[in-house]
C-alpha cells in the first residue's frame, strides 16, 4: 500500500497506543477529550454536507461510554492521532491547547483544491489529513489568527518565507508566526509508530 493512501479516517487505535505514539500523557489526553478539543463524531446531516471532505468516522460519546462499560476501549483514527500530535507540538511552543486544537484541524479536516473551468474536474492538491504528494507539507500557526496555514514547499524553495509570512486567505501584511512544523514528516513517523512498531503490518509494507 502507498503510505500516502493510508486510511486516515478509520478508527483503529486505542487511546493507550495514541498516547504512546505521540508522547502525550494519558491524563493530558483525557483532559483534551473532556474539553472536547479532539474532533469527535459528527451528526449524519453534517456528514452529508461535508461529504467531499474525508472526516473521521469515530464513536459518538454515548457509544464510547457504552463501550467503556462493556470493557471495549475507545478507538481513534489516524487523523485524530495527528491532531493530538500536532496539538502537543504547538502546546510545547506555548500555545493554549484550545488554539493548538484549531491549528491542527487546518491539516486534519481541511484540504486544498484548485479552480476548475466548465466541466473540468476540480484538481485536489491535498486531501484532508494527508500531506501533499510532492515536497514538504508545512503547518504554520500565527499569533493573530485562530486557524493554521498549511502550505507546500520544495527542497531549497526560494518562496518559503513569502509563503510563511504572507499566506493567502488571511489579513494582508506580515504575519506574526507563533510556530511552524513539517507535518509530512510527523505523518509518516506516526504511521510507523502506530502500525509497524505495534506489529499491525509487516515492516516494509
Amino acid at each position: 500500500m502507498d503510505i500516502r493512501e493510508f486510511p486516515v479516517s478509520e478508527p483503529r487505535y486505542t487511546t493507550k497506543e495514541v498516547c504512546a505514539a505521540t508522547g502525550v500523557k494519558y491524563d493530558t489526553f483525557k483532559t483534551w477529550i473532556v474539553r472536547d478539543l479532539i474532533l469527535g463524531g459528527i451528526e449524519k446531516d453534517a456528514r452529508e454536507e461535508w461529504k467531499s471532505h474525508e472526516l473521521p468516522v469515530v464513536e459518538a460519546e454515548a457509544d464510547a461510554r457504552e463501550n467503556k462499560a462493556k470493557g471495549v476501549e475507545r478507538r481513534l483514527c489516524l487523523s485524530q492521532a495527528m491532531q493530538v500530535a500536532i496539538m502537543a507540538h504547538f502546546v510545547d511552543l506555548g500555545l493554549p491547547a484550545s488554539k493548538a486544537s484549531r491549528i491542527a484541524l487546518s491539516f486534519t479536516v481541511l484540504g486544498e483544491g484548485g479552480a476548475a473551468w466548465g466541466d473540468d474536474p476540480i484538481v485536489i492538491k491535498r486531501r484532508p489529513g494527508r500531506p501533499y504528494d510532492k515536497g514538504y507539507t508545512m503547518l504554520a500557526a500565527y499569533a493573530d489568527e485562530e486557524f493554521g496555514h498549511v502550505f507546500n514547499i520544495q527542497h531549497n524553495d526560494q518562496s518559503f518565507y513569502e509563503k510563511l509570512f504572507y499566506p493567502p486567505g488571511v489579513k494582508p501584511g506580515l504575519r506574526r508566526v507563533a510556530g511552524v512544523m513539517r507535518v509530512d514528516e510527523l505523518f509518516f513517523r506516526l504511521i510507523n509508530a502506530l502500525e509497524v512498531k505495534a506489529h499491525r503490518v509487516p515492516e516494509g509494507e
